[in-house]
């Protein structure tokens, strides 16, 4: 059931279920702590969450944070000609929602210190890369408490491999799965700033990402599973190790059949992304 306000002619990245699962979380930890959104585009996913927050009946906003800025996809994936600042774009699109979010124009990468108090919740939809999840995650390091959610729209995106790899090092505990790609996450233990700096996240064995991609199938629903596997795949691939790359994806082949095939069609446009990753479009030929 879509929440009183919220204009469902929003276009969007994520799905239905997805934005019910940000409603319900943000309805429960405005009651705790602030809510956060990181990544926004035009607001589809912002208006649930800001509907979430006043229906908490906490006087507390979100505080959302995003760019604003039309990147060349936008246009094609809107469905319709956007302006270049997406910010007025934004705020038309929550129209009476808009008052209970503060949005943030800029990126939490750029030397961004949070100082509002506890989060409660935090929603994560830019970040996908070390480079941008380390500054993320240190930004709000000393304020995410045991017992704060943490959800990751991305985390079944197999090119998003550093989700995944990143929340396997901190301490959390898994909740729920939710198509068609976020994954929430409990905190258990609280992180530091040193802990999540991008030179801690970004040195990895082989046998590291083998122990942290272990956990994963078992917690997700195969559809999830088989995209995550993937990013497995082009996480060694991108680590040097093509052969070990390929014999991941031949295991994902096997067990979730051809299920990620549809995306690697659109990955499959990129020629740049077919050669950096040619181990494993080659173990994927026939299919695409």
């Amino acid at each position: 059931m879509v929440p009183d306000g919220v204009n469902e002619s929003i276009p969007a990245m994520t799905s239905e279920e997805e934005r019910a699962c940000y409603y319900r979380l943000a309805k429960e930890a405005n009651q705790h702590g602030y809510v956060v959104e990181v990544g926004a585009w035009l607001g589809a996913a912002s208006a649930w969450i800001a509907a979430g927050v006043r229906d908490s009946g906490v006087d507390r906003k979100a505080h959302i944070f995003d760019r604003f800025t039309l990147r060349p996809d936008h246009v094609a994936k809107a469905g319709r000609p956007l302006p270049r600042d997406l910010l007025p774009e934004f705020q038309k699109n929550l129209g009476s929602l808009l008052s209970y979010v503060v949005p943030h124009k800029g990126e939490v990468t750029d030397n961004f210190s949070w100082d509002k108090g506890e989060v409660a919740l935090l929603i994560c939809d830019a970040p996908k890369r070390i480079g941008a999840i380390a500054p993320t995650l240190m930004a709000f390091a000393g304020y995410m408490n045991s017992g704060a959610i943490l959800a990751w729209q991305d985390f079944a995106f197999s090119a998003a491999y550093a989700i995944p790899a990143v929340c396997s090092r901190l301490k959390l505990e898994f909740v729920e799965a939710v198509p068609k790609c976020t994954v929430v996450l409990r905190v258990k233990e609280p992180w530091t700033k040193q802990q999540v700096s991008a030179i801690a996240l970004d040195t990895w064995t082989v046998k590291e990402i083998e122990d942290a991609w272990s956990c994963w199938p078992e917690l997700l629903p195969p559809e999830m599973a088989a995209h995550v596997e993937a990013g497995k795949a082009m996480f060694l691939c991108d680590r040097g190790e093509p052969d070990k790359a390929r014999v991941v994806m031949q295991n994902v082949l096997r067990d979730y059949g051809s299920s990620i095939v549809v995306g690697w069609r659109r990955f499959n446009q990129r020629p740049k992304f077919v050669q950096r990753f040619k181990p494993l479009f080659q173990e994927l030929s026939g299919l695409l």
